[in-house]
C-alpha cells in the first residue's frame, strides 16, 4: 500500500526567481561546462543580461571546451526545462531528481538548481555533473 497520493498541482514561478536562477547560473552553477553569448549591445538593449529571454531573445551556449554550440536560452525553452523539472522528467523521459523542482518552489534553490535549469532549458537533459 501506497503512503501518499500524487497530485499535480499548477505553480506560477515569478520571472524574477528564473531571472536569478539564470544569474546564478551563468556567474557559478554552469561556467564549468557552459560558456554564455549574450547579443550585441544587450545593454542598451535590454539592461542586463538575464532579461534577454523574457525579450524573445537567445541566450547562445557553447561548451566550453569544445566550443560547440550547445542551444539557446529562451522563454519557450525556459518553460519546458521548468516542466521537466516539475514532471521530474527530462525530454528523453530519464528521471530528474525531485529536489531541484521542490528547491525552486520553496526558495531554497542554489547553484545546483540552477545548473539543472539551465542544462534542461538549453539542451532538454542533464549532461554535465
Amino acid at each position: 500500500m501506497d503512503r501518499y497520493i500524487e497530485v499535480r498541482a499548477r505553480v506560477r514561478i515569478p520571472i524574477e526567481k528564473i531571472q536569478d536562477m539564470i544569474i546564478t547560473a551563468v556567474e557559478g552553477g554552469s561556467n564549468y561546462w557552459a560558456k554564455f553569448q549574450f547579443p550585441e549591445n544587450y545593454k542598451d538593449k535590454f539592461g542586463s543580461y538575464e532579461k534577454i529571454p523574457f525579450a524573445d531573445e537567445n541566450i547562445e551556449v557553447f561548451d566550453i571546451e569544445t566550443g560547440e554550440l550547445l542551444g539557446v536560452v529562451n522563454k519557450e525553452g525556459i518553460q519546458k526545462a521548468l516542466q521537466m523539472m516539475a514532471d521530474c522528467k527530462d525530454k528523453r523521459g530519464r528521471h530528474v531528481p525531485e529536489r531541484h523542482f521542490r528547491n525552486l518552489a520553496m526558495d531554497n534553490e542554489d547553484a545546483e538548481t540552477a545548473d539543472v535549469f539551465m542544462q534542461l532549458a538549453v539542451m532538454g537533459e542533464i549532461v554535465f555533473g
